[in-house]
C-alpha cells in the first residue's frame, strides 16, 4: 500500500501511480525532442542537397597540370575560384598585421597591395618560423574569402532557380552548379571541411620532373628537390581525396577525363 508524500509543497496520495505517469510524460517529451532534432537535421541536410550547388576542392602537387584541369572544367561549365589569387587579395586586409610581424622593409606602396612580396618571400623562405607566421596570418583570411566566394555563387544559383520557377511547363535539366576551388595548400591549411568533394590531380614523378624542368628552366637536381619537398603533403591528399585524376597523357586524354568527372558531379553520380 502506497503512502502519501509531499513533493514541492503538493500532496501526492499515490506515489507509485505518480511515478508511473511521470515516466510516461518524460518519455513522451524525450521522444518529441528527438523527433524535432531529427527533423531539423533532415531539413538542414535537404537544404544543402537542394541548393543546386556542389563545391569541389581541387588540389595536387607541383607540375601535375592543375591549370589544364581547371581550363577544361571551366569549358564544361564549372565556376573556377583560384585560392592563390584570393591569397594575393588577402594582403590588403592583412597588410598592417604583416607589417607588424615582418617589419617596415616589406612596405612598398608602388607595388600591388602595398607589400613587396619579393622581400617578404626572402624572409619566410629562409626561416620556417617566419613562414608559419605568414601562413597563420593569411590562411584564415583566405578561408573566409573562399567561403564568401562560394556563397556568392550559391546565391546566384538560388536566384536563377527562382527565375526558372516562373516557367511551370519547362523542366530544369541543368543539374547542379559545380564550383571548383583550386588550392594547392588545401590539406595543410585545413580547408577540407569547406567542400563537398575533394579531387586531386596527380602525375608520375618522372613526368612531373620533366614538366617542372621545362616550365621553370631548372636543373634535374633542383626539380627533384622541389618534388621531394611535397612527399608528406602528397600522402595526406591520398588519404582524403574522393577522386584522383591521373594526368600522364595528352591534353585530349585529360579533357575526356574531365568531361566524365564533370558529368558525374552535375548528375550527382559517384566519382
Amino acid at each position: 500500500m502506497s503512502v502519501g508524500v509531499t513533493l514541492f509543497g503538493f500532496q501526492i496520495e499515490d506515489p507509485d501511480d505518480f511515478i508511473f505517469k511521470l515516466s510516461i510524460a518524460v518519455g513522451s517529451i524525450m521522444v518529441t525532442l528527438f523527433y524535432l532534432y531529427y527533423r531539423m537535421g533532415v531539413s538542414a541536410s535537404t537544404e544543402k542537397d537542394e541548393d543546386g550547388i556542389i563545391t569541389v576542392g581541387l588540389t595536387g602537387g607541383i607540375a601535375c597540370g592543375k591549370s589544364s584541369v581547371n581550363q577544361f572544367f571551366e569549358e564544361c561549365g564549372a565556376v573556377i575560384i583560384n585560392a592563390d589569387k584570393l591569397g594575393h587579395e588577402a594582403y590588403t586586409p592583412c597588410k598592417q598585421q604583416l607589417i607588424d610581424t615582418f617589419g617596415d622593409d616589406i612596405i612598398n606602396n608602388t607595388m600591388p597591395y602595398g607589400i613587396d612580396r619579393g622581400v617578404l618571400r626572402d624572409i619566410v623562405f629562409k626561416d620556417k618560423t617566419a613562414m608559419t607566421k605568414l601562413e597563420n596570418i593569411l590562411w584564415p583570411k583566405i578561408r573566409e574569402m573562399i567561403i564568401e566566394a562560394i556563397n556568392i555563387e550559391r546565391e546566384k544559383e538560388k536566384a536563377r532557380k527562382v527565375r526558372y520557377a516562373k516557367y511551370k511547363d519547362v523542366r530544369d535539366k541543368s543539374g547542379v552548379k559545380v564550383v571548383i576551388v583550386e588550392a594547392a595548400v588545401l590539406v595543410k591549411a585545413k580547408w577540407v571541411d569547406i567542400f563537398d568533394k575533394i579531387i586531386q590531380v596527380a602525375t608520375d614523378r618522372e613526368i612531373a620532373r620533366e614538366r617542372l624542368m621545362k616550365r621553370n628552366k631548372i636543373e634535374f637536381s633542383d626539380a627533384d628537390r622541389r618534388l621531394n619537398a611535397q612527399n608528406d603533403f602528397q600522402e595526406k591528399i591520398d588519404l582524403i581525396a574522393d577522386h584522383t585524376i591521373l594526368n600522364n597523357g595528352t591534353e585530349e586524354e585529360l579533357k575526356v577525363k574531365i568531361v566524365d568527372v564533370y558529368s558525374r558531379l552535375v548528375d550527382k553520380k559517384p566519382l
